[in-house]
């Protein structure tokens, strides 16, 4: 349930969530489009539902995670595989998550590099390599 209030009772507080959000970018993924957005301290990229147009998904991410991903892996080609091995990734970035949670947040974390101007992509057989600058 949602509280579109504004009100802190422990419930998701949308107005002031996506209150002041600024527009970065869109990237066009091989199967979706990714619309990214920034606030003061935060990335938000959002993708629709490509059956259902009226219903999205939503991931949050701190500068700080996005920043550390570019330092840490710049002038490099990179996949979700190989970031997904990789210790400063597990442990630090995206603490917690493993499988596909883990490759679907990576893999939007990257998209917000390519929207920032950081990355580009480029699809490889099945997968995607990403050239972050």
């Amino acid at each position: 349930m949602c509280d579109l209030s504004g009100r802190s009772n422990g419930r998701i507080e949308l107005s002031t969530r996506f209150s002041g959000l600024v527009y970065v970018g869109r990237v066009s993924a091989p199967r979706q489009t990714y619309f990214v957005y920034k606030k003061s301290k935060k990335f938000i990229v959002i993708s629709y539902n490509l059956r259902l147009p009226e219903e999205g998904y939503f991931q949050i991410f701190k500068k700080s995670a996005i920043n550390r991903l570019q330092r840490e892996f710049k002038c490099r080609k990179v996949t979700v595989d190989l970031l997904k091995k990789k210790k400063v990734v597990k442990r630090t970035l995206f603490k917690g998550l493993y499988g596909f949670k883990l490759h679907f947040r990576i893999m939007a974390a990257l998209y917000i590099l390519c929207s920032l101007g950081a990355a580009a992509y480029r699809k490889i057989g099945k997968r995607l390599l990403f050239e972050i600058s």
